[in-house]
């Protein structure tokens, strides 16, 4: 029977999973909090907005 948790999912594409890490793959990381930033600005904003004009 195939384990289909999500969390045993995640830690087998992670890596941890087989006693061994991989090592992280900065590129990766690089280009998802590059595409997070924006998001995070713009409701950063949006609340310093409106908290400071209403």
């Amino acid at each position: 029977m195939a384990d289909t948790s999500v969390a045993r999912c995640y830690l087998r594409d992670a890596g941890v999973a087989n006693g061994y890490e991989q090592p992280v793959n900065w590129a990766r990381i690089v280009v998802l909090v590059a595409m997070a930033l924006p998001v995070f600005g713009g409701l950063y904003y949006a609340l310093l907005d409106f908290l400071l004009f209403g």
